[in-house]
């Protein structure tokens, strides 16, 4: 009985000094303490929400302001040195797109998918006007337009349409699209993607995820910037 006894002991020592260990991998990445990161952030345009997956924290995020922003997915991990959240954050969706009997307006539907498959994708209205009064009988699409906060670029070759649309106070945000006119030529079915790399650090006392990338020239530009409060 002594020796079962004895042996369960070491058996128990053995297993707490194995099992910090085991919490260490599953909490640190790089060095780094997940549980930082993780959570609910917020700000007055977004919450993004973390998880841990692996060696991966993945982030939900969500527009207060669906009509203004899309829904996004971070998908990353933590640098090296521990001190910054790399990640890429993507959108996609759809777009039904009617031409003007003139030929120089569209209107239509859009939609944002859902990043988490909780719910269905979010439609919105859209209207732009063509920059220009020069058309192409047979590629009625190509063309630059004008939306709200866009310039999108049309390239038609056929019944193949492709295209970018630029985000006016800053170009370099852009989405891309791909579709297939319908009908007469009047109406497109079109996928849209948004794709870019964004990285995160942590105020120093752990309260806000801060956007790498912006600043007070982006803040002064119209930029759509990320400081975020945990909750």
């Amino acid at each position: 009985m002594k020796h079962i006894l004895l042996i369960g002991l070491v058996m128990t020592i053995t297993l707490l000094l194995i099992v910090p260990g085991w919490a260490d991998e599953k909490t640190e990445i790089n060095g780094s303490d997940v549980e930082n990161w993780i959570g609910t952030w917020t700000d007055v345009n977004h919450t993004i929400s973390i998880e841990q997956n692996g060696t991966e924290l993945i982030g939900i995020g969500t527009p207060f302001k669906p009509d203004e922003d899309y829904s996004f997915l971070l998908t990353g991990t933590i640098s090296e040195d521990g001190t910054v959240y790399q990640t890429v954050m993507k959108s996609s969706g759809t777009r039904n797109l009617q031409i003007s009997d003139d030929l120089m307006s569209f209107s239509g539907t859009g939609t944002v998918d859902s990043v988490d498959n909780s719910s269905d994708p979010y439609t919105y209205v859209i209207n732009a006007t063509r920059n220009g009064t020069t058309t192409d009988p047979d590629n009625l699409w190509t063309g630059e337009w004008l939306s709200r906060n866009n310039s999108i670029i049309f390239d038609q070759n056929g019944t193949i349409v492709t295209g970018k649309a630029y985000f006016i106070p800053d170009p370099t945000y852009t989405e891309e699209f791909e579709g297939t006119v319908i009908d007469d030529g009047k109406s497109v079915f079109m996928t849209w993607s948004y794709e870019e790399d964004v990285n995160f650090i942590l105020s120093d006392d752990g309260m806000n995820l801060i956007e790498t990338e912006c600043g007070e020239k982006e803040i002064a530009n119209g930029e759509l910037c990320f400081n975020l409060t945990k909750a």
